[in-house]
């Protein structure tokens, strides 16, 4: 149970990079991630946080000169991870599923500035209230979950820079409510991938990107905002789920 507002700060300020300037700023209520292989994985629990709390993560970039910059900020309610190879995996189980709940407010803001930059300029803004990752390679796979989001969750990506030779810039800021997801890599075994995903939001989710790239040869900007998204994949046949 995490119980109190999370704060993440990254502030940056050069004169120039030679090469090219890698941030990443990450807060999580709660976070559990495990590993695994040749084994049997069973695993669960309960995730809360606390109503008027804030989960905030913030990176702020400036350089004069730069070859580059790559800046991920990333702000979550609940996650867990759970990563198998070769062995039985479930995360949750049917009748004891793995329950996450958010009532916290959610927050990823990116603010870069580049002055004069060449090569490769990438942001990324990434807001969840709660998150359940599941993966496993050459055995049966199962994912139970419950998720409810009760906090609004924001993301938000800038990008401001003029480039000298025409670089690619790329902006992505992305907010979703609930998020699960399973993946199998059946490695021409018969294993199969099943599960459950009982989701529910009623915060306000939403997603803002600012780019402005002057000279820049190629431009890429999404912005995108999900209530509730379930992800099934096996082999090469994938089921996907949206909804508000």
């Amino acid at each position: 149970a995490s119980n109190g507002s999370v704060t993440a700060t990254t502030d940056a300020d050069f004169c120039c990079v030679g090469a090219t300037a890698a941030i990443a700023t990450t807060a999580g209520g709660n976070s559990i991630t495990s590993t695994g292989s040749t084994t049997t994985s069973i695993q669960g629990a309960v995730q809360t946080t606390a109503t008027g709390e804030t989960i905030q993560a913030v990176s702020d970039v400036y350089a004069g000169s730069a070859n580059g910059a790559i800046v991920t900020t990333t702000a979550s309610g609940n996650s867990y991870v759970l990563h198998n190879e070769w062995g039985y995996t479930s995360l949750g189980r049917e009748g004891s599923e793995l329950y996450q709940g958010n009532e916290s407010e959610i927050d990823a803001r990116s603010w870069v500035t580049l002055d004069n930059w060449n090569g490769h300029a990438a942001v990324s803004s990434y807001g969840v209230g709660n998150s359940a990752v599941v993966g496993n390679i050459g055995s049966d796979t199962a994912l139970h979950t419950i998720q409810s989001n009760f906090g609004a969750v924001g993301s938000q990506a800038s990008f401001d820079g003029a480039s000298a030779t025409g670089g690619v810039a790329q902006l992505t800021s992305t907010s979703i409510g609930n998020a699960a997801s399973a993946t199998l890599c059946t490695a021409c075994n018969d294993a199969s991938l099943s599960g459950t995903v009982s989701q529910f939001n009623s915060g306000n989710i939403y997603a803002t990107g600012i780019m402005n790239a002057p000279n820049a040869g190629v431009v890429i900007g999404t912005a995108t905002a999900i209530g509730n998204s379930a992800t099934f994949q096996t082999g090469n046949m994938t089921s996907t789920t949206n909804g508000d």
